[in-house]
């Protein structure tokens, strides 16, 4: 993929059109933009486009053809920086080509693997914009806690190429095991789900 832009261009996506933006999501799509040329600086890429809409309901952020995609409500979401790394994370990692051929079991845990290497990247991107490594990972965990009790609730499902919250949760916090003195007692840490699933 060729990627022409050098800076990052806001386009609006809608079901019926180009929605304005409200003074609040202005600034929040500025910090979006401030955010991916950062990283593209650090990681030597090329900055990517930005298009905010709501073109696919209930998904608040996806990275495809060089391009990411953020919701208008994430705009305003406390989980807006997780989303954003996250994808930027599939952008800096080279997720540019489809998964590889086989059977639809051997695609879905090859797309799951890139979410879980995206998952950590999104910590590792986050920690380089400037935040300490301990909130980075507690950001990237929140949002994934809070998708995985929204899965428990009912109110929304597990898309194709993700395991389920709790189990990347395990997967995230494991892979940052200078963070373990605080992370080992959180909910979905790999001793937590051990001693769940330990006969009584």
């Amino acid at each position: 993929m060729r990627f022409v832009a050098s800076l990052a261009l806001a386009s609006c996506l809608a079901m019926a059109g180009c929605a304005s933006l409200t003074p609040p999501q202005q600034a929040s799509l500025a910090e979006v933009h401030a955010l991916i040329d950062t990283t593209s600086r650090a990681y030597g890429l090329r900055p990517i486009y930005v298009l905010v809409g709501n073109a696919v309901p209930g998904v608040g952020g996806t990275y495809r053809g060089g391009m990411i995609t953020v919701s208008t409500p994430m705009l305003l979401s406390r989980h807006r920086d997780s989303v954003i790394a996250h994808e930027l994370g599939h952008y800096v990692l080279g997720h540019e080509a489809p998964v590889g051929g086989g059977s639809a079991l051997e695609m879905a845990r090859a797309q799951e693997r890139r979410e879980l290497d995206a998952n950590a990247k999104a910590v590792e991107i986050l920690t380089r914009s400037g935040r300490t490594e301990a909130a980075a990972l507690r950001l990237v965990y929140d949002h994934l806690l809070s998708f995985h009790r929204a899965v428990k609730a009912n109110t929304t499902v597990v898309p194709w190429g993700h395991r389920l919250p709790c189990e990347e949760i395990a997967d995230l916090l494991v892979r940052f095991p200078a963070q373990r003195r605080w992370t080992a007692s959180l909910e979905c840490a790999p001793a937590v789900l051990d001693a769940n699933a330990a006969p009584r």
